[in-house]
């Protein structure tokens, strides 16, 4: 662990999870401020991870991807997920990446997608050929057969593809000396989730039934549990490096079930603690 940090070659791979994503936007935030997942750090991510992982490295701050992320949230939350999370996402990717982003990302972000023909097999996409190659990769990770858009598959590259979590849950960075498998998914309800290191349930109990945790998967919770599972990935993340000798908050530290309502919204900062992201020292501070 220690040999591959110092080298530059531990990774990330953040697993499929809909609408829990909050959880990747706190553990995010833990890593980045004990410098473990740093600007040059390979990401790797299915369906909700690939989302988490393209925005990071297209150069998005926290903040900003809170933000967004909560906007679209809000408009399923009032008009329905089923066959519009699609179109919603594709509309937050083209006003929030920058025209620069499939440069920021090839090489350092894997995508997982699956691929259809002649059978269903994984396929990480690490390289994109402009802005809309890469947007069209995360549309494509994400799709879920008729939930997403409406249709059951989808062409990338004009190859008929599905979301990548279906051959891909927990995607890795090839190559990586180290790949720490991070997942929003209670660990004690999925088995081939079971080797995630961060994860709801890997340090302490989880107090989330499995059918909440998979009603928020495709139908948004309100937002005070959306800050909640912020607060729960810190944890989560702050554990495991604890757990590793990599400085952190320690286990044991109750989980939130709820917070005070935030609603962050894009140009406006937001009062409750969960979605402010501040400096490493200031996200130090909190974690001493």
């Amino acid at each position: 662990m220690r040999g591959a940090l110092q080298s530059g070659r531990l990774a990330f791979g953040f697993a499929a999870g809909g609408l829990l994503f909050p959880c990747y936007l706190g553990a995010t935030a833990e890593l980045q401020a004990a410098g473990v997942l740093r600007e040059e750090t390979s990401v790797a991510g299915a369906s909700a991870g690939s989302i988490i992982a393209v925005c990071l490295k297209s150069g998005l701050s926290l903040e900003a991807i809170t933000a967004v992320m909560f906007d679209l949230v809000a408009d399923c939350r009032a008009g329905g997920s089923f066959a519009r999370l699609g179109p919603l996402l594709e509309r937050t990717l083209r006003d929030a990446l920058p025209s620069d982003a499939a440069q920021r990302a090839s090489g350092r972000v894997h995508v997982a997608v699956t691929h259809l023909a002649p059978h269903l097999r994984p396929w990480l996409v690490t390289h994109f050929q402009d802005r809309d190659d890469l947007i069209a990769a995360v549309m494509t990770s994400c799709h879920i057969p008729f939930y997403f858009n409406g249709r059951p598959v989808t062409m990338y590259r004009r190859r008929p593809c599905l979301d990548g979590g279906f051959t891909d849950f927990l995607p890795d960075v090839p190559d990586a000396a180290h790949a720490v498998r991070v997942c929003c998914q209670p660990v004690n309800g999925h088995a081939r989730i079971g080797h995630a290191a961060i994860a709801p349930g890997v340090f302490e109990a989880w107090p989330v039934d499995a059918h909440t945790m998979r009603e928020w998967t495709f139908k948004p919770a309100e937002e005070q549990q959306l800050c909640a599972l912020i607060e729960a990935g810190r944890q989560h993340a702050g554990s495991w490096l604890h757990a590793n000798g990599l400085a952190g908050r320690g286990a044991g530290r109750a989980l939130p079930l709820a917070s005070s309502s935030c609603g962050p919204r894009r140009g406006e900062p937001s009062a409750c603690s969960a979605c402010r992201f501040g400096t490493g020292a200031e996200a130090g501070a909190r974690n001493s």
